[in-house]
């Protein structure tokens, strides 16, 4: 077993360019079909292609290969131009876009409500 998280890290990466060592599992098919296109809350479904595409085309190669993703060079480009547009127009997201939820969470106890359960943050 790995000591440190650099090893892991290095392990993974190894393990994950063993021949045959990676395979389409059931969970990994049924995570390819949620990420391709549903279900979706309403809120997110006008950005969910942007989405999707983003999150299939910078995965590892090893991993592309398992799902079918081909990468071209129009597909790099539209990846480049899909990720430097997000990192100059997040900031100026509302948070319910910019932040993970339990960011939001985060935020909400540190700013105004200190007696936020953890019972409490589906409400919010």
């Amino acid at each position: 077993m790995p000591n440190s998280h650099k090893e892991l890290k290095n392990w993974v990466i190894e393990k994950s360019k063993s021949k045959d060592y990676l395979m389409m599992t059931d969970v990994a098919k049924d995570v390819q079909d949620i990420i391709s296109g549903g279900p979706v809350p309403k809120h997110i479904k006008p950005i969910w292609p942007f989405i999707s595409f983003t999150a299939f085309h910078t995965l590892p190669d090893e991993f592309k290969t398992i799902y079918g993703i081909k990468t071209t060079k129009l597909k790099s480009v539209i990846l480049n131009f899909n990720l430097n547009f997000l990192k100059f127009t997040r900031p100026f997201l509302p948070p319910f876009f910019r932040l993970i939820p339990p960011a939001r969470w985060a935020r909400q106890r540190l700013r105004n409500k200190p007696e936020l359960r953890f019972n409490d943050k589906s409400k919010i």
